[in-house]
């Protein structure tokens, strides 16, 4: 049994999707029979989102309360250390006791360090967002030697390092991972009658970078090569669609339903449940995984996948890795998108039972995190 420590973040920005991605990891791990200790620092100045108010500020008072519950409700022992140096969960001594004493320092997205978090033996990173780390480390020396920092880092961007994928190296190895799911908090819920194909997106996150000349982009760039599928089928859509300048009148004129995006991931159960009465999902990729061909794979994906909802997800170069042929179905555009949608509905039940036996096979908590570990 290892002592490991996972660095995340949910605390700061305390929504359903968010804190299951990172709340995987540690019900994973502690399904392994390891001592897991969940850390998250305040980060920087207004670090922290509150649904309650839709802002980003320095407060830090209902993502605390929701960190509080959720890790009550799992038994996982954790830390908050907000902007005054405050420490939640465990004591400052408690804490820098359980860093003092980790084996394995597992740092998800690199948004969270404490002092000390050096001198653990083995020290891992995981790249949830390939392009925008490695072009961010590029320009930024101290998050650049925040990756060096660690001996191994792994990638959700599984073509890395290859010929055919552009995503910068920056001379390190990136090892190919992906999101690991606890199968058992997310139980196959078939419904043949289920109607919807949905997704839960930002239409622009955090904006555009450039690299080496070339502009790489959000979802809102990609998504214009299928705006207007819902003309081309019968199959109804919904977007629980969030961000800026979302163009909601042009959208629901092509036939897109928009429902109300914090309603849908206010917490962890309306989250699983708005994917788990879905049909299906369907979804564009951020322009960076897809003009790289990163072979990123969705987090959120991969949980309508655990719940037996057939999923139909834009190409990044991912069909490399992961089957696609029932339960799992890729397009590069618009004719491939209605093709692929009217394949699952054409045999719904056998794609369903295709995309848990994916979840399975490929995403299982146990199996992934065990390999994880053998790396390191």
């Amino acid at each position: 049994m290892a002592r490991i420590i996972v660095a995340g973040y949910i605390a700061r920005y305390p929504l359903g999707g968010q804190i299951w991605a990172h709340l995987q990891y540690v019900l994973g791990l502690k399904q392994l029979g390891h001592d897991v200790f969940f850390f998250e620092d305040f980060g920087w100045h207004d670090s922290c989102y509150d649904p309650a108010r839709n802002c980003m500020s320095d407060d830090a008072a209902y993502g605390l309360q929701m960190l509080c519950a959720v890790m009550r409700r799992f038994d996982v022992r954790w830390v908050f250390r907000n902007a005054q140096q405050t420490y939640h969960g465990l004591s400052t001594h408690t804490a820098h006791g359980v860093i003092h004493d980790a084996d394995l320092l597992i740092n998800l997205s690199g948004v969270t360090w404490f002092d000390g978090f050096e001198n653990i033996p083995q020290r891992a990173f995981v790249d949830e967002d390939p392009l925008f780390t490695q072009v961010r480390a590029a320009h930024d020396a101290d998050f650049l030697n925040l990756l060096t920092a660690h001996q191994q880092r792994f990638s959700y961007g599984h073509n890395i390092g290859q010929p055919q994928c552009s995503v910068p190296t920056l001379g390190l190895t990136w090892q190919p991972f992906c999101q690991p799911m606890v199968l058992a908090e997310w139980p196959t819920c078939f419904d043949a009658h289920a109607e919807k194909f949905t997704t839960v997106m930002s239409w622009n996150a955090y904006g555009a970078v450039e690299w080496n000349g070339v502009r790489y982009s959000q979802k809102a760039a990609e998504f214009m090569c299928v705006l207007d599928l819902p003309r081309r089928t019968t199959q109804p859509f919904e977007l629980a669609l969030s961000g800026d300048d979302v163009p909601v009148s042009e959208l629901t004129e092509r036939g897109w339903q928009i429902s109300e995006p914090l309603a849908v991931s206010r917490t962890l159960e309306t989250y699983r449940d708005y994917i788990q009465r879905s049909r299906g999902e369907f979804s564009v990729a951020k322009h960076a995984y897809v003009s790289t061909h990163s072979g990123w794979f969705s987090d959120r994906s991969a949980a309508y996948l655990a719940s037996g909802k057939p999923v139909v997800l834009q190409e990044t170069g991912y069909s490399e890795w992961l089957p696609t042929s029932e339960g799992l179905l890729a397009f590069s555009n618009i004719d491939e998108a209605r093709e692929a949608i009217k394949r699952v509905n054409a045999d719904y039940a056998q794609h369903a039972h295709g995309a848990r036996a994916i979840a399975a096979e490929y995403f299982d908590a146990r199996k992934l995190l065990a390999t994880l570990l053998t790396r390191i």
